[in-house]
């Protein structure tokens, strides 16, 4: 595949090359006609080498938007552009802890819950990482759903609940300088993280999903992650049970 890409690459300069070179041969020969007073050759020539040269530049013009404008893929399929200021903002609006600020700005711009992080990590999925409630409500009254085909076309994840003990995510909202400590110990169950669990599964979450072909439920994970510490508590016991009765 990459020599395939390099060959591609390859081809592409060459011909660009050649385009450039036939380019500088027609406004020669243009300018020549032009200062022996042909003017309607030369102005025909003109307009046939600007042909290439407005197409390259609207090339340019789309790439250099695309770049200030990153695009992402609604549940459809279909692309949406997203600015990276209104990106920037709604980073900036969850490290601050400014609710208020991120429902107002997903009312202007509703298509932020298409966002997907370097790690494929969605605004609503930022939330449930985080067991913040408000976050995933936010979300979901701007149209955001949990189990995205898209986000999960390219990662090792089948589903929302198959990445749910990845907990005190800090990517989306952070960076590795700034990103808070830790508030979950691993095996170690919590209300919020119950609660966030039931949320979740009354949103309508898959509780089960295949990998390598045997038959994974949100059960099985809860089991995996009280093992972690080597203790069952009352709290173990309510989010294994609410995992179970979610079983269809």
């Amino acid at each position: 595949m990459a020599f395939m890409g390099m060959v591609f690459v390859g081809i592409a300069l060459v011909l660009l090359g050649v385009g450039a070179a036939v380019i500088v041969v027609l406004l020669i020969v243009a300018t020549v006609l032009m200062i022996k007073k042909h003017r309607v050759a030369a102005t025909v020539l003109y307009c046939i080498a600007a042909i290439p040269i407005l197409l390259g530049g609207i090339v340019v013009l789309r790439y250099v938007h695309m770049l200030r404008h990153p695009q992402y893929e609604r549940y459809d399929g279909q692309s949406v552009t997203i600015a990276q200021k209104d990106i920037d903002q709604m980073r900036a609006q969850l490290a601050a802890d400014d609710y208020e600020g991120l429902r107002a700005l997903l009312d202007r711009r509703p298509a932020l819950i298409y966002y997907l992080d370097t790690n494929r990590v969605s605004l609503l999925e930022f939330g449930m990482l985080n067991c913040d409630i408000e976050i995933m409500e936010i979300a979901i009254d701007h149209g955001a759903r949990f189990d995205d085909p898209i986000a999960y076309d390219k990662l090792v994840y089948a589903c929302s609940l198959d990445r749910f003990f990845d907990l005190d995510y800090p990517y989306f909202a952070y960076t590795s300088a700034t990103a808070p400590d830790p508030r979950f110990t691993p095996g170690e169950t919590t209300e919020e993280i119950i609660e966030t669990a039931r949320f979740v599964i009354d949103h309508g979450a898959a509780v089960s999903w295949e990998d390598h072909g045997q038959t994974i439920t949100f059960a099985d994970s809860v089991a995996a992650w009280i093992e972690l510490d080597g203790k069952v508590t009352p709290e173990d016991e309510a989010l294994l049970r609410l995992a179970q009765d979610s079983l269809p």
